[in-house]
């Protein structure tokens, strides 16, 4: 058995990607055989759950990660063939805490919680 939150799984069916509470970074195992005993490949070190804001897509996972001081600052990229994330868009404003975040399935917009005077508001990117 294993612990995490936030879990997702993949597109192709194969692997799991998780969180765990009170450690940062986003986790991967596989599903094939005995998801217990595989073992754990940690992706990220960027990341702070609880959150509902992984998206996994064929080749790699769109997450918001955060700075140094914990702050959630950037939505990010990572790659599974790189290895690495990338950033994509500089969050505006006050992201919610826990940050929430969707992309769409052709992967050219993309929505996300922030802040707004006493509530929050959906604000969407689209790519061209």
């Amino acid at each position: 058995m294993f612990e995490g939150v936030t879990s997702r799984v993949t597109p192709d069916g194969h692997a799991i990607i998780y969180a765990k509470l009170g450690l940062p970074g986003i986790f991967k195992r596989s599903l094939d055989g005995d998801p217990a005993t595989n073992p754990e490949e940690k992706l990220v070190d960027d990341y702070k759950p609880p959150g509902a804001d992984l998206n996994p897509v064929s080749d790699g996972i769109y997450y918001i990660g955060w700075n140094g001081p914990g702050e959630p600052r950037t939505i990010r990229f990572y790659g599974y063939m790189q290895r690495r994330s990338v950033d994509v868009f500089a969050l505006p404003g006050t992201p919610n805490t826990p940050p929430s975040l969707g992309v769409s399935p052709d992967r050219r917009r993309m929505i996300f919680s922030q802040l707004a005077g006493s509530g929050s508001d959906l604000t969407m990117i689209e790519f061209r």
